[in-house]
Order: structure tokens, then C-alpha cells, then sequence
């Protein structure tokens, strides 16, 4: 029996998906289950700006909020709600732990070369 190798794809699909249904029944449509794949995509990828070590959650809630956001909502139609907020505060505590890593790892090779 040959065992299965499992990658984090999963969990961004799942969530791909998740978000997906329940904005099919938020916003009332397949419209909506895209826009909220396109946020879900626009915002994982904007969440990689927490691997900044230091002040990479402030660079994700400036760059969510003031650009991502606004263009989403202009782009689809969509407009703000719990699960659009949702969607913002999953990114940001995907950028937080992003930054812990990140910083940790640049005050620990700090600490070893001293």
C-alpha cells in the first residue's frame, strides 16, 4: 500500500471553496461565489507581504484595506460584508503568523552571528 503525500494545496482549496458557497448564498449567485474565489486569491496572495519581517502585518492591512479591497468591490460589484470582513481577518492572521516566522528567524541568525 503506497502512502499519500499531502500538501498545504488542500487548505487552499478548501477555503477556495468555502468562501466560494458561502458567497454564492451572500450575495445570491454565481457572481458572487466568483467574486469571493477572486478575493479569496487577491488576499492569499496580499497575506505574503507578512513574510516582511517586523512590519509586514501593518504593509497587509494598509495594502487589504486601501487597495485590494476597494479595487474588488469596483471590479465585481461586490460591496462589504461579515464575510468579506471575514476574508480580510483570515489574511491578516495568516500575515501575523507570516511575521512571527520571518522576524524570529532574522533575530535568530542576529543572535548567532554575534
Amino acid at each position: 500500500m503506497t502512502k499519500k503525500k499531502r500538501t498545504g494545496a488542500g487548505v487552499t482549496f478548501t477555503s477556495f471553496m468555502l468562501f466560494a458557497i458561502l458567497g454564492y448564498f451572500v450575495y445570491g449567485g454565481i457572481d458572487g461565489a466568483l467574486g469571493m474565489i477572486l478575493s479569496d486569491m487577491l488576499l492569499s496572495l496580499t497575506a505574503l507581504l507578512g513574510f516582511i519581517p517586523v512590519v509586514g502585518v501593518v504593509l497587509y492591512w494598509v495594502t487589504a484595506n486601501n487597495i485590494v479591497m476597494p479595487a474588488i468591490f469596483n471590479l465585481t460589484g461586490l460591496h462589504s460584508t461579515w464575510l468579506t470582513t471575514i476574508l480580510v481577518y483570515f489574511g491578516l492572521a495568516v500575515s501575523i503568523l507570516a511575521t512571527l516566522i520571518s522576524s524570529f528567524f532574522i533575530w535568530l541568525a542576529v543572535a548567532l552571528k554575534r
